[in-house]
């Protein structure tokens, strides 16, 4: 599948803004100011993923799926060490616990969530959609299944930054849609471009 750059910019556009507010929400729990921007922003079939991005042992991940008018599977995932990084500038006190791979799953899960439903929000918001969300789970670990279980053909990943504490973080996000759902949200924003 091919889009303009128009529409992948519309696309960018609508996920910063997702991303924006979700960096609100962070500011507002962390009390540091937290810088979050997409890098940019690609799509293509969800079968070449590893092809795409590097997901092995050490990748974390926080999955939400979403239904509506167009439905799909949302995640957040970090490698290792920017994984790690995050922990640190966000619970400094709490990171030298013993049980520290319980901590990173506790914290990379309340930033997983924040950021996704920021971005998903911000879609629907977009095109004034009603859609439903799962309760995110955490996974850690090759995501061998990450779109054969919900059967998504397409899959947008949009490369992302969070800056804080002078940190540049590393992280992706990735939304997959079936054929129908990315049908839909294309029309959807083919109209919004000829407003």
């Amino acid at each position: 599948m091919i889009l303009s750059v128009l529409q992948l910019d519309f696309i960018k556009e609508i996920i910063n803004i997702g991303v924006g507010n979700g960096a609100d929400v962070l500011n507002r729990l962390v009390r540091e100011p937290i810088e979050i921007k997409t890098i940019d922003l690609s799509i293509f079939e969800a079968s070449k993923i590893e092809n795409k991005i590097i997901i092995n042992e050490d990748t974390s991940s926080v999955v939400m799926d979403f239904s509506g008018p167009i439905t799909g599977r949302s995640s957040l995932l970090f490698p290792s060490d920017s994984a790690v990084d995050l922990v640190h500038v966000i619970s400094p006190r709490l990171s030298t616990m013993k049980d520290f791979s319980h901590l990173k799953m506790n914290v990379l899960m309340e930033v997983g969530n924040i950021v996704i439903n920021g971005v998903i929000g911000s879609i629907a918001n977009s095109f004034k959609l009603h859609l439903n969300y799962s309760v995110p789970i955490y996974e850690q670990g090759k995501v061998n299944s990450w779109h054969s279980t919900l059967r998504s053909d397409y899959v947008i990943i949009a490369n992302t930054q969070l800056k804080v504490q002078n940190k540049k973080i590393q992280c992706n996000i990735l939304i997959g849609l079936e054929v129908n759902s990315i049908t839909k949200l294309i029309d959807l924003i083919n109209k919004a471009l000829l407003k």
